[in-house]
């Protein structure tokens, strides 16, 4: 079983986004910013490959090929596609998802109708989160990360 370093006491929201038609979730305390792709100075091609960057305010950002590592199928983005920027570690990643759902609070009067399963056969999710009959999936940023660039 892996080890969550959030508990739902210490969520107080999630960003809500989906890539190839799954809902995935981000804390929101991770989250830097969002940007739409013509924002930036990457064709859509680039957007969905490895070892680009973005410049966001005084930093490069590496872009994550995050459907790629999650097994999905690429999707070119379209008006609803947004790069999501999440600081994890000090460090900084942005991936293309294909459109925000929802930002959602979580109100400490609701916490226990949400439920985490620790247990998932794919080392690049971190959790499954129930709640409001819908299933949203945590992703292990950190090891995204380090499958991104640790690689040899």
């Amino acid at each position: 079983m892996k080890k969550i370093p959030h508990t739902l006491d210490t969520l107080s929201g999630l960003m809500i986004f989906q890539i190839s038609g799954i809902e995935f979730c981000a804390d929101l305390k991770e989250v830097l910013t969002v940007l739409k792709p013509v924002d930036v100075d990457l064709t859509p091609e680039e957007l969905l490959s490895s070892k680009k960057k973005i410049r966001y305010r005084n930093f490069l950002i590496p872009v994550i090929p995050i459907h790629k590592l999650l097994k999905l199928n690429r999707k070119v983005p379209g008006s609803d596609s947004r790069i999501i920027v999440i600081e994890i570690s000090e460090k900084l990643i942005a991936f293309l998802s294909d459109k925000i759902i929802e930002i959602l609070t979580i109100d400490p009067s609701v916490i226990n109708n949400i439920k985490i399963t620790e247990e998932t056969t794919d080392e690049m999710i971190r959790a499954h989160l129930e709640f409001e009959d819908r299933e949203v999936l945590l992703p292990d940023y950190r090891k995204i990360y380090s499958s991104t660039f640790m690689q040899v």
